[in-house]
């Protein structure tokens, strides 16, 4: 199976602010704030698909 991810163009408000609620937590855990930023952005922004088996 493989995984595939469909980014999202248009943020609601509610993922923005969910963006910026994990950067401030990864920011606290450690690492830099772009490393941070990164991280967020994977976990909010992309969106996690199965893509179908071939």
């Amino acid at each position: 199976m493989t995984l595939r991810f469909d980014l999202v163009l248009r943020p609601s408000p509610c993922e923005i602010a969910r963006f910026r609620d994990a950067v401030r937590e990864l920011t606290i855990v450690g690492g830099t704030r772009e490393a941070a930023e990164r991280a967020a952005a994977e976990r909010v922004f992309l969106v996690r698909q199965t893509a179908p088996a071939a």
